[in-house]
């Protein structure tokens, strides 16, 4: 919504600069959107008058044009179709700067001399539109500076409306919020435009969709002159909101709609048969529109139409046929009430963009029409002559929309606002506000609870959005200022709660193993004949009876032949998604019955290449993948525990390289996992090279936990440390080692790092010795070396026995 400062001004004059009104206007919600000024043109760009248009001789699309200033004759060439002899026209001379800061210079365009150059309005920063030179009224003196014929710029803002606040689309919205935001009255520069009838000629209306238009008003007007131009400040205001001046009739409708938000509509009263019928389409007869689209109406859509066929799309836009046009003398103005769901989504349906629909399918102003009528008609009897008729009213009073009383507490409006006794507004400034607004409010008091104010708010004729007490509360807050509300920290007492599951869900594995470098893929739960040598499952799978293709014949019992496969696909596209994953379904054939098992299973590939490793990147090697599944099965809590071992108790998948694989169990040899190398036949038969393929694969189930790890604090206390080297069989593994030591130690144990690892034949056949550092720490207290030492003698008389000992040397 685009609005001059002088036009707004005219209804609500604050005293305050435009920067500070736009800035309340956007804290109350409507938002600034984008500040224009009026170009400030040199005195280079004049009124011209066209005398002559000849085709150019080697341009059909082009013509040669001779124009005056009034002292000098220009030849132009100029491209724009509406150019024509006898208009007035902006012509810039050589020399001018476009405010683009093109500056014109004399040009040949093929062939023809061109002395400048015939403006349309978006070359002079004036507007948008670009089909055609910019047209002044017949009146303009030839040789006048187009800045003295425009006047001095003027600031104009463009607001951003929300949907809700469909009464803002009009000057007068706007003005009644500076008007409440300032605590200013709000005044009607125009005064009542009440008019006096000069004939009572009607036409008949009949409402036939009461529901979708229960108010239709019309008044003929006699005898007049669209030919006369529309008043120079009515052409600037209209271009400063961005539209086109057209013509007398249509730009006083659309500066009644620009004013007051009322869409209105003219027709052409010698093409009327009849009387005006508000109805549905029926699918037959046709509409040929203004834009020259032609369509049928259905019974979903809202037509104008007279005892003959359809004259408009009723509060979208006319048609042809009843259009006015400067040989008109009789028209007949339409102001009327369109209900929004008459109107919602016709725009789209038809591929239409009008401003009439815009505003009507937000919702307008229902006690509206009959003033911005008034205005119109007083509009067109100045500046076009005629004689106005009685206006003619159809109304379904049932239908229209019934402004609905909400009883208000003006404590509780204070409560959910966040103000408290001592600041805030008060009950009066509240009333004022709505006073403001336009809302009427009666008050009561309510004995049954300790009598206690309430109040009884009805919403004016233009808001539609008020249905609710929130609103109201919304509507104290924004007026009396956001900025006003206090800030407070909310208090309340943090308690220890427990969750269900960590990490454990699927969304949040698939968080780690992204963060890990792997993409996750979905491939389809089908294999083919191909696949089964693939999959490292036991068993034949279940066929399909009715197959997609034949790569997709039977039901697959593990992931790891669709993940090879994205993998293999990758390699050969040269793509860098070296590391998959995926959550799917696996059918599992259950022994002696026909149906199948199915489980759940996460599956990862990783493939890595040598040659195409960037520089400083990790391999992705045996151990990569090992790390990703320490990573995974660490977030378990302490009392289900998984590891990771090379004996799990069945058998290596055929797929996997035997003497590259580990199994994941839960702490009690079972079966949860595997991950591995692929097998070296398997590796060859897809001639893989230097690439080596990793997998791992786990039951989904089993990455669901009961019990939850418990946050631990940072010890307050230092450390102690001691170092020793020990000496042991050879076939005493540091895993073994480090488990013995803690069974013995006490619990502030915190840390066991192996050092190194020693062999000598000075420590005797089959020996080798292990440095070791142990690190205790206490989180109530500091340890003392008596403490420390205290618990290596236990430890190395336990140690003693399992024939360990202290290195002599």
């Amino acid at each position: 919504m685009r609005i001059s400062e002088s036009w707004l001004r005219e209804w609500v004059d604050p005293p305050l600069s435009l920067n500070q009104i736009t800035e309340r206007l956007t804290q109350a919600g409507l938002e600034l959107e984008e500040m224009h000024a009026g170009p400030r043109l040199p005195d280079e760009i004049v009124v011209a008058s066209v005398l002559k248009v000849n085709k150019h001789p080697q341009a059909d699309r082009l013509t040669v044009c001779e124009v005056t200033d009034g002292t000098q004759t220009y030849s132009i060439v100029c491209g724009a179709a509406n150019t024509r002899p006898n208009m007035k026209a902006v012509l810039a001379r050589v020399g001018a700067r476009m405010p683009d800061g093109t500056r014109i210079k004399e040009a040949r365009i093929r062939g023809a001399k061109s002395q400048g150059m015939l403006c349309s309005e978006r070359e002079l920063g004036l507007g948008k539109d670009a089909d055609g030179i910019m047209e002044l009224p017949a009146t303009t003196k030839p040789g006048m500076p187009l800045m003295e014929y425009l006047g001095p710029p003027e600031a104009v803002m463009e607001l951003e409306i929300t949907p809700n606040r469909g009464d803002c689309l009009s000057v007068l919205g706007v003005a009644r919020e500076v008007s409440a935001l300032c605590d200013l009255p709000l005044t009607n520069p125009h005064g009542k435009t009440g008019l006096k009838p000069d004939h009572k000629r009607q036409l008949p209306i009949e409402l036939l969709a009461p529901s979708d238009c229960p108010r239709y008003l019309g008044c003929i007007i006699e005898g007049i002159d669209l030919t006369k131009p529309s008043p120079d400040w009515m052409r600037k205001r209209l271009v400063a909101a961005g539209l086109r001046p057209l013509e007398l009739a249509v730009d006083i409708t659309n500066y009644v709609m620009l004013e007051l938000g009322q869409p209105l509509h003219a027709f052409d009263l010698d093409k009327i048969e009849g009387g005006i019928r508000v109805r549905r389409g029926d699918g037959k007869q046709k509409l040929t529109l203004l834009n020259g689209d032609t369509l049928t109406p259905g019974p979903d859509d809202l037509v104008i139409a007279d005892h003959a066929g359809p004259l408009a799309l009723a509060g979208i836009i006319g048609g042809s046929d009843s259009a006015i046009r400067p040989d008109t003398r009789t028209i007949f103005l339409e102001s009327a009430f369109f209900a929004p769901h008459a109107i919602l989504g016709k725009q789209k349906k038809y591929v239409l963009d009008t401003q009439a629909a815009y505003r009507f399918e937000r919702g307008v102003d229902y006690e509206m029409p009959l003033m911005a009528i008034r205005r119109a008609l007083a509009l067109l009897k100045q500046y076009g002559g005629g004689k106005t008729g009685e206006i003619a009213e159809a109304v379904d009073r049932k239908h229209l929309p019934k402004p609905r009383s909400l009883a208000v507490h003006p404590a509780r409006l204070r409560t959910f606002l966040g103000y408290d006794n001592e600041n805030g507004p008060t009950e009066r400034q509240m009333k004022r506000i709505f006073a403001a607004l336009g809302m009427q409010l009666s008050e009561r008091t309510e004995s049954a609870q300790g009598a206690q104010v309430q109040w009884d708010i009805t919403p004016p004729s233009y808001r539609f959005d008020l249905d609710c007490w929130e609103g109201y509360a919304e509507e104290i807050g924004r007026v009396h200022g956001y900025d006003k509300i206090p800030v407070r920290v909310p208090k309340t007492t943090l308690t220890d709660q427990s969750t269900a599951s960590p990490l454990q869900t699927e969304d949040e594995i698939r968080t780690l193993l992204a963060a890990r470098g792997y993409h996750e893929v979905i491939n389809y739960s089908f294999i083919g004949g191909d696949d089964i040598r693939l999959s490292p499952s036991a068993g034949n799978p279940i066929p399909i009876v009715n197959p997609l293709s034949q790569t997709m014949t039977m039901m697959r019992c593990d992931l790891l032949p669709g993940l090879l496969r994205c993998l293999l696909y990758n390699h050969r596209q040269r793509k860098r998604s070296s590391k998959v994953f995926e959550f799917g379904m696996c059918f599992i054939p259950a022994e002696g019955k026909e149906f199948c098992r199915q489980e759940v299973r996460l599956g990862g590939a990783i493939l890595d290449l040598p040659e195409g490793r960037p520089l400083g990147e990790r391999a992705h090697d045996f151990y990569a993948v090992k790390s990703d599944l320490q990573a995974l099965l660490a977030v378990r809590g302490p009392s289900q525990p998984m590891v990771l071992t090379t004996e799990g108790g069945e058998p290596v998948p055929s797929t996997i390289h035997p003497g590259r694989c580990l199994f994941v169990t839960d702490g009690r040899n079972k079966h949860l996992g595997y991950a591995g190398q692929i097998h070296p036949e398997l590796h060859a038969q897809y001639k893989l090279g230097k690439a080596q393929v990793y997998v791992f694969e786990l039951l989904a189930a089993q990455l669901d936990m009961d019990t939850v790890g418990t946050y631990k604090p940072f010890a307050r206390y230092p450390i102690a440390q001691f170092e020793l080297a020990l000496v042991m069989d050879r076939s005493l593994n540091y895993g073994q080692l480090k488990q013995q030591i803690r069974q013995c130690v006490g619990e502030h144990l915190q840390e066991i790092e192996l050092l190194d690892i020693y062999t000598s034949p000075k420590l005797g056949a089959d020996k080798k010795s292990m440095a070791l550092r142990m690190i205790w720490q206490s989180p109530k207290e500091t340890l003392t070396d008596d403490y420390v030492n205290a618990q290596m003698r236990r430890l190395l008389e336990r140690l003693a026995k399992q024939d360990i000992h202290l290195r002599a040397e």
